[in-house]
């Protein structure tokens, strides 16, 4: 009888390993084919609006650390327009892969390879959300959640060219999984704390070999205590000697080995290089070895204490790095680590402090070293960006409901209306569903349910106070993008309650595939304009019209620019109404026009054609003595107008 239990155990257990075996698999297959359907079809995406100012900041930042790195002052680089304000971790991390994305992709320009690493971090948001959902839900149930998030085309179409945004939600999400698990881990330990304890990292029993490691770490040591007090005394330790040594070289005659050094030094002076100069680059260099010193010496000293402690601890580290990543990226990324602090309270009780002073710690060094610009001034600099960022200042009209408002006097419900009709219907079913079932199970213990108040207050709390205070919006919901995740986790909530009371097989399966199928289908109909997505609620998106915004990015502009491309002669004069459209319209163009940028409803020029969008009903307001050449649109909402004379 025991044998045939144990017998029928194993039998389960191995079952479930096959099955989480499985399901990863295919979704790892779906999130390939996802990739690969994307690139064949990369040049169909325009940019969107300010995406080249934005990669632009990018290159300002990097050459800001660089400076930094050779102690030159860098500050004035990167006052960028408003950019200045987001932090440009995301952005920075683009800049290093870009080289090796075009290395394996060697026909992307800079914009597309950009937009591969957008959509290669949308799709790991996926994988993301199937781990989080892990821990509430089975694993098909989970599966069943990163393909409605898979499909939503609204993320599809951010997760291409908003490099803001979409990358956001992805780290807001990473960070609040892994600091889930990284608590788990905790307790876990705390509740296993008579484990064996690992020995302590050096174990020789020759003494020589222990003496020479102890001399090599205290050398390092000792250097690192010099370099680092240099770089912040302004090399008050390295200038007094830079400069007897430069003396020394002057002073130096024909049979000293200081000499070679004096005749390149007098050669340039003849050619009128100051002897200041050699001293700035000597210090550019020396402040270089110094930073790759400290840099390497950190990292070095960082690895080998992560070689020594248990698993809880390097979730802890890498959960914490994960947060300050996120801060770095917007001034709202310390909520994900409220989140998973509130979360470690609940779980830890009063022993939470020893994880949420280093973990809240890591994390702002880390947001530090990723937001160049807080270097100079960290405390005003980071009060100032929270502030813009709180209320900012965006000067135009929001369409919505068939009028315009001003983006801080939308009405009360605008932001709960907008996600209800640009979000595809069954996940919102199933969110409301796996909400109300949540909420029902919440005492139940044993199944931890009190996680799900963390997934709750992740969504309901910015909801809230985006309907109480009324800040800044506009572009839709495109900034709260990071509050959906937790529906995701609810709609994969309600499945499994459906999965439960459905017994037939090809029913529950019926479910699955007609519950992604708006959203697919949508995506087809829509590419390359995903994000321009409205769902039964109001009619589908080509039943919109002009009620709600629709490309509010002109990405439009690029499959106009492959239009007249075709149609219109080389060298034609085309009028547009703002000169960063006009940046996209011939990033993509094959041929050569003359541009002409002119916002007057009574336009004194004479272009061949127009390019207008439909924003503010621009087509209809200007160059409107033209005649329609080609209106891009789906169905009944018109993106963009092309006029010509």
């Amino acid at each position: 009888m025991v044998k045939m239990k144990i017998r029928v155990v194993t039998n389960q257990i191995q079952k479930t390993v096959t099955v989480k075996k499985k399901t990863g698999l295919l979704l790892f297959a779906i999130l390939l084919f996802a990739f690969i359907l994307f690139i064949s079809r990369i040049n169909k995406y325009g940019a969107g609006f300010d995406e080249y100012f934005f990669y632009q900041f990018a290159e300002l930042n990097l050459h800001a650390i660089s400076s930094h790195i050779e102690g030159i002052s860098f500050d004035q680089l990167i006052n960028f327009y408003d950019l200045k304000y987001y932090g440009p971790a995301y952005i920075i991390l683009g800049e290093f892969l870009l080289e090796k994305i075009q290395y394996v992709f060697p026909h992307l320009n800079i914009l597309h390879a950009w937009h591969v690493l957008n959509f290669a971090t949308f799709l790991s948001g996926a994988w993301i959300l199937f781990v989080l959902s892990k821990r509430f839900v089975s694993e098909v149930a989970s599966f069943f959640t990163a393909l409605l998030y898979l499909t939503q085309p609204l993320f599809w179409g951010h997760g291409i060219m908003n490099p803001k945004d979409t990358p956001f939600m992805v780290f807001f999400l990473a960070t609040v999984t892994v600091g889930i698990i990284a608590v788990d881990k905790i307790f876990d330990s705390v509740q296993n704390s008579g484990q064996t304890r690992k020995k302590p990292f050096l174990q020789f029993k020759n003494k020589k070999i222990k003496a020479i490691i102890f001399a090599v770490i205290l050398i390092i040591g000792v250097l690192l205590l010099i370099f680092s007090a240099d770089r912040i005394s302004s090399n008050a330790i390295s200038k007094p000697v830079a400069s007897q040594f430069f003396t020394k070289i002057e002073n130096s005659s024909a049979r000293s080995l200081l000499y070679s050094a004096k005749t390149i030094i007098d050669a340039g002076e003849s050619k009128g290089i100051t002897l200041s100069s050699y001293f700035d680059k000597a210090f550019r260099m020396i402040n270089t070895i110094e930073f790759y010193f400290i840099a390497f010496s950190i990292l070095l000293l960082a690895f080998l204490l992560m070689l020594r402690v248990t698993s809880a601890m390097r979730w802890s580290v890498f959960a914490a790095f994960l947060l300050g990543f996120t801060m770095a990226i917007r001034v709202l990324g310390p909520a994900a680590g409220g989140l998973v602090g509130l979360y470690a309270i609940m779980r830890l009780g009063k022993k939470s402090w020893k994880f949420m002073l280093p973990y809240a710690g890591i994390a702002v060094l880390v947001m530090y070293l990723c937001w160049p610009r807080l270097w100079v001034d960290p405390i005003n600099r980071y009060i100032e960006a929270f502030k813009v960022m709180a209320n900012f200042p965006w000067p135009g009209v929001v369409r919505f409901e068939n009028g315009e408002f001003l983006a801080t006097q939308l009405p009360w419900y605008f932001l709960p209306k907008i996600i209800s009709i640009q979000l595809t219907l069954p996940l919102l079913i199933f969110a409301l569903i796996g909400l109300t079932i949540a909420i029902k199970n919440k005492f139940h213990v044993h199944n931890e349910w009190r996680k799900i108040w963390i997934i709750v207050c992740w969504f309901f709390i910015p909801f809230f106070t985006v309907i109480v205070i009324h800040p800044t919006m506009y572009d839709n919901f495109r900034q709260f993008l990071f509050i959906i995740p937790p529906l995701f986790v609810f709609a994969g909530i309600g499945f499994e309650e459906l999965a439960n009371l459905i017994t037939n097989k090809n029913v529950l399966n019926g479910v699955f595939i007609v519950s992604l199928l708006p959203g697919i289908i949508a995506g087809i109909w829509l590419d390359p304009y995903e994000y321009v997505y409205y769902n039964v609620l109001v009619g589908w998106t080509g039943n919109v019209g002009r009620k709600y915004e629709a490309d509010y990015w002109n990405t439009s502009f690029c499959e106009a620019a492959q239009y007249l491309s075709n149609n219109a002669q080389e060298g034609s004069l085309i009028a547009f109404t703002d000169p960063m459209v006009a940046s996209i319209f011939l990033e993509c163009a094959s041929k050569s026009f003359d541009i002409v940028v002119e916002r007057l409803e009574h336009s004194k020029i004479s272009p061949d054609y127009s390019v207008v969008s439909t924003r503010y009903d621009d087509d209809i307001d200007y160059f409107r003595k033209m005649q329609p050449l080609k209106i891009i649109k789906r169905g009944e909402t018109p993106f963009l107008v092309i006029r010509s004379k």
